[in-house]
């Protein structure tokens, strides 16, 4: 697994990965749900699985830091662009990029969104409760995509990128979360000094605690957890 710090260098290393892959380049952003979901063996298994991993949460900068090795958070709705812009100045080319996540609709409509602002060719979009993956993947490796979007929620998006491993096209596959509803415009971004102040957390609780408060709650305690332990752990190095 590789994993980066500087947004200027993950962003210039996945690229840098393509189109020379063997197999397909699994990128995973780790935050408070994946903090969350690490005593899951299955989720760390996959996580520890992925060809790239960055920090797209505080949480995950909090803790890095207490255990001694500071990083900088990147969030996925700034690496996918730049990745993209990266990648299409080292293909030469418009880049092939399939969605897949979300209820019915949410894919096309992202993958619209991508194609207006970024310039991509979209080449396939399913919705992300498919009852036969096995279809889906076939159709979608037909299209030869260079990317893969990937929305279904953190951890399951983690579980699923290592299970269809066989399956997936050797192209990159960018896990999305969240992002995935942002592009479709089904919510929208913090404000950019919200943003700034690294407090996009804050605004996704505030606009929508019913679906968030829990997540935010059991990571708070779970970080408050894994700093203590990192923190006696250097204590006793």
């Amino acid at each position: 697994m590789l994993s980066l710090n500087a947004p200027h260098e993950i962003v210039q290393r996945i690229a840098s990965l393509y189109p020379k892959n063997a197999r397909p380049i699994a990128v995973l952003a780790a935050h408070i749900t994946s903090l969350n979901a690490y005593g899951d063996s299955n989720f760390r298994d996959s996580f520890n699985a992925a060809s790239a991993t960055y920090v797209d949460g505080i949480s995950v900068k909090i803790l890095a830091k207490s255990a001694g090795y500071p990083v900088e958070k990147l969030a996925t709705a700034d690496l996918a662009p730049a990745l993209i812009k990266a990648m299409t100045e080292r293909v030469g080319r418009r880049l092939r990029v399939a969605v897949i996540g979300g209820e019915e609709g949410i894919a096309k409509r992202a993958g619209d969104r991508l194609s207006h602002d970024i310039g991509v060719e979209i080449v396939f979009v399913a919705h992300g409760y498919q009852a036969d993956w096995q279809s889906c993947l076939a159709r979608l490796t037909a299209f030869s995509p260079d990317v893969v979007i990937v929305g279904l929620g953190m951890p399951l998006e983690a579980v699923w990128c290592r299970a269809h491993a066989h399956e997936l096209p050797k192209s990159v596959v960018l896990t999305c979360g969240g992002w995935l509803r942002i592009l479709a415009r089904e919510e929208n971004r913090s404000p950019v000094l919200i943003q700034r102040l690294q407090l996009e957390w804050l605004f996704r609780l505030v606009k929508d605690p019913r679906r968030t408060a829990r997540r935010y709650i059991h990571g708070i305690a779970t970080l408050a957890m894994l700093c203590s332990r990192a923190a006696l752990r250097r204590a006793l190095d």
